[in-house]
């Protein structure tokens, strides 16, 4: 494997979603994908490669959501409690 086939070693401008969280009363409206919208308007404008999200393997409401977006995984974090 060479280094341009390594994720980490062919960054390009991307964006990053680090945390997003919807109050359980707003759930279900649509409102995660108007905000994605929006952050790719702007990512578009920034001439943004990609954009990329953290998201908890067991929070499976919003899997279903990102697969639904067209998103698949790329990376995973391991760690060890000590």
């Amino acid at each position: 494997m060479t280094r341009k086939n390594i994720p980490v070693f062919n960054l390009r401008r991307h964006g990053l979603i680090t945390d997003l969280y919807m109050d359980k009363k707003q759930r279900g409206r649509g409102l995660s994908s108007v905000m994605r919208d929006e952050v790719l308007r702007r990512l578009k404008q920034r001439k943004g490669t990609q954009l990329r999200l953290n998201v908890l393997v067991g929070n499976k409401r919003a899997l279903t959501i990102y697969k639904k977006w067209g998103m698949a995984p790329l990376m995973m974090e391991m760690r060890l409690g000590i």
